[in-house]
């Protein structure tokens, strides 16, 4: 998937995307890791509010068995950034390998929302022809493990005062592909992404803890060659009846690249129009 002329707005609803909303005073106001956040199951069936833990992308392209189709989910997998001062005698760390790392006395158990880091996760889902895929749902399972580093703080005497933490919590989903043909060589393309992480009860109650094993950001990318995507915006009178079917759950598909490039399709939970473009700031 060659998307370099797309680049610049799909990080931009990656990373930025809570600018983007029409409303600027609900965007100024939102968390930044929560536009288009997928949680896991278990947070969602306990009640907590405003959460959902999937996300389907439904849209039309025109070609035959030979169009090929690439699909790609992008996400943000937050993490958690501490900063600690030595709480017991370091006794060789970190220059020596084999000494044991010192423990660290952290300011708050709750650090600000500036604490928070994250690391893109790219995952293809599928690169196929539509025939290959036609009539079948392909399914593409991922997992991301836990993580942690320490990296040491030095005086000005480069003996160690304390250390930044990161730890990342464990996540795993799974994306799916259905395609279904219709007349006049249209394609119903559906996209569904989930949120499969198990949690504790405990991080089920705790809305810091739950955002660090969401999906942050989500949104998918299609590409196609051989063939092209219907608007669901401006369709062609004579599709118009089809793009009636798509049903978009938690997300907006939208025509992106230059204008009359209709092989590529953003869909995110940012609104867009067809073939955005990102303002001078």
């Amino acid at each position: 998937m060659n998307l370099d002329y797309v680049h610049p707005l799909v990080n931009t609803v990656l990373y930025d995307g809570y600018k983007l909303y029409s409303d600027s005073v609900a965007a100024a106001q939102r968390p930044r890791w929560t536009v288009g956040g997928l949680y896991p199951r278990p947070c969602v069936a306990g009640g907590t509010d405003a959460l959902c833990s999937r996300m389907e992308t439904q849209c039309l392209v025109t070609g035959d068995h030979d169009t090929r189709l690439e699909v790609r989910v992008r996400f943000l997998h937050t993490l958690l950034r501490e900063t600690g001062t030595l709480a017991t005698p370091a006794r060789g760390w970190p220059d020596d390998s084999d000494a044991p790392e010192p423990e660290f006395r952290f300011s708050s158990s709750e650090p600000s929302g500036g604490d928070d880091e994250a690391v893109e996760r790219d995952i293809k889902v599928a690169d196929a022809p539509l025939g290959a895929l036609l009539g079948l749902t392909r399914y593409h399972t991922f997992s991301f493990p836990a993580w942690r580093a320490v990296e040491a703080l030095r005086g000005a005497d480069g003996e160690p005062v304390g250390a930044v933490v990161r730890r990342q919590r464990p996540i795993q989903g799974r994306a799916s592909v259905h395609l279904q043909a219709f007349p006049n060589q249209v394609f119903l393309i559906t996209v569904r992404v989930e949120n499969l992480t198990p949690v504790t009860r405990a991080i089920s109650r705790d809305r810091a803890e739950i955002a660090r094993q969401a999906f942050a950001s989500t949104h998918t990318l299609l590409e196609v060659s051989g063939g092209e995507f219907v608007s669901l915006m401006t369709p062609p009178e004579e599709l118009a009846a089809y793009t009636m079917l798509c049903q978009n759950r938690g997300t907006f598909p939208v025509l992106v690249g230059p204008e009359g490039h209709n092989r590529t399709v953003l869909s995110s939970p940012v609104i867009l129009h067809d073939h955005p473009r990102l303002g001078l700031e």
